[in-house]
């Protein structure tokens, strides 16, 4: 099994293929963001 070493929130989106204030809002309100995008999260 392939380990990723996620150093910023940059590269954590570019994996989940989803943009970073996206990602950024999801942390800060997950309910903000569509379940189907909180699911690839």
């Amino acid at each position: 099994m392939s380990q990723n070493n996620i150093r910023n929130m940059d590269e954590f989106a570019a994996l989940c293929g989803i943009s970073r204030p996206t990602i950024s809002k999801y942390f800060f309100d997950p309910n903000s963001v569509r379940p189907s995008t909180r699911d690839r999260i």
